[in-house]
């Protein structure tokens, strides 16, 4: 009976999990914020659908999730969905309203990509939902960029032209396959001609830097590796770089330059892209600390005295305090400390500079 029970409890558990498991960006509200150019990995897997949005462009697409984009810089904006069929896509002004700006379905056997082009303005934020046809759950890619940005550097310019002549010269782009020079004019994923509108739709962008590319270099300072490793990389502002420090054999970290916390003195650290930037992690050897109290008896020491033994990196400043027993004080007439960076203090605390092995001795005597 007990174990029907207990079979009956963990059933439940499962089923509720299942039942009630959500995606963080589930709805408008929690739409996952996007940065320029780079491409999110997404899935309408275990969403809930709404039941208060339409795609409008086909009713039937009902399991939905939300992402959002603000931007600095005013234009013609392409939101792509691809590696999927039969998904809708639709832009919208506002969490509150059900009627979108612009929309596109990739329909199945037709196309594994749907495609937006709309006028973002600057300043504003926009909402893009992803739903999947009725009793389906979809895997996809997503992303948006300037519809002019056909190279995808964050740049207009004659790297975009260049691209867009030779589809041109090429021919036009077959069926309901968008295609990244299609930028003219604002219908839906675009007209599937390559012609003279596109080239002025090109021009009309000319020079501008919706998602420009940054140069960030990581360097390393003595023995140890980092990780991205060192070397120059290109980052889109707003990217987040994680970054994991290895000291060599005997090394410890010493500091982080360049990074969001450079007093952060674990092994990890971020650096949010605004520009370009060096980031620099510097490594150095360890000592050891080794603290005694002269006489035993009389009083403490901090760090703890032998046998305990303290391993710090070369140039980190150690505060050592003495903890004398009730009647007795830190030495005077510079006899209280051996081995700091001041040893004729006579205050309860002193600290030493680890540029070596040390060895750190308070005497105390009485009142």
């Amino acid at each position: 009976m007990l174990r029907s029970i207990a079979l009956c409890l963990a059933a439940l558990v499962c089923l509720s999990s299942s039942v009630f498991a959500q995606l963080d960006n589930d709805v408008c509200g929690d739409a996952a914020a996007m940065i320029y150019g780079k491409v999110y990995a997404g899935t309408t897997v275990d969403s809930v659908d709404e039941g208060i949005f339409t795609a409008g462009c086909d009713a039937a697409y009902t399991k939905d999730v939300w992402y959002s984009y603000s931007t600095a810089v005013a234009g013609k904006y392409s939101v792509d969905v691809t590696g999927v069929q039969d998904v809708s896509l639709a832009i919208y002004d506002s969490c509150g309203n059900v009627n979108p700006i612009a929309c596109d379905v990739s329909y199945y056997g037709v196309s594994t990509q749907a495609r937006t082009l709309v006028d973002f303005a600057a300043g504003p934020t926009y909402y893009i939902r992803v739903a999947s046809m009725v009793g389906q759950e979809d895997a996809f890619d997503i992303s948006v960029s300037m519809a002019a940005d056909i190279e995808l550097d964050g740049v207009i310019d004659i790297a975009d032209f260049e691209i867009l002549a030779d589809e041109w010269l090429a021919g036009t782009p077959a069926g309901d396959v968008p295609s990244r020079t299609d930028i003219e004019p604002v219908a839906a994923n675009g007209d599937q001609i390559i012609d003279l509108f596109d080239f002025a739709g090109l021009a009309g962008a000319w020079g501008q830097t919706p998602g420009a590319t940054n140069l960030i270099t990581i360097n390393v300072i003595g023995d140890g590796t980092v990780e991205p490793a060192a070397g120059s990389y290109t980052y889109w502002s707003g990217d987040v770089i994680n970054l994991t420090a290895t000291p060599g054999n005997d090394m410890g970290l010493k500091y982080w330059s360049g990074t969001d916390d450079d007093a952060h003195t674990g092994l990890t650290n971020i650096h949010t892209v605004a520009g370009n930037a060096t980031i620099t992690v510097v490594f150095g050897p360890m000592f050891m600390l080794t603290t005694k109290v002269h006489y035993t008896g009389h009083g403490t020491i901090d760090p703890i005295a032998l046998p305990t033994t303290h391993e710090y990196v070369e140039g980190t400043v150690v505060t050592v305090s003495g903890f004398p027993n009730p009647g007795y004080q830190v030495a005077t007439g510079g006899l209280g400390w051996f081995g700091t960076d001041d040893d004729s203090l006579s205050t309860p605390t002193n600290t030493v500079t680890m540029n070596a092995n040390h060895y750190v001795e308070v005497r105390f005597e009485k009142k």
